[in-house]
């Protein structure tokens, strides 16, 4: 499996695929490669991402 190109590629072309490999890490990494994401849960992650950075901004404005 290492990084997973090859089980990327083949999914992208449409294949059935089925990868293994020893290390835990290659498996996560791939698997996070190919699993699908959930467009409501992004979005609302990178909001509360948006809404943190400015508190941050905010208290740094008010520190200087």
């Amino acid at each position: 499996m290492g990084g997973g190109t090859t089980i990327v590629e083949a999914l992208r072309l449409g294949c059935d695929v089925t990868g293994i490999d020893l290390n835990p890490v290659a498996w996560f990494i791939v698997k996070s490669e190919v699993e699908p994401v959930d467009l409501d849960e992004l979005k609302a992650a990178l909001k509360d991402l948006k809404i943190g950075k400015q508190r941050v901004v905010n208290l740094l404005k008010k520190s200087y």
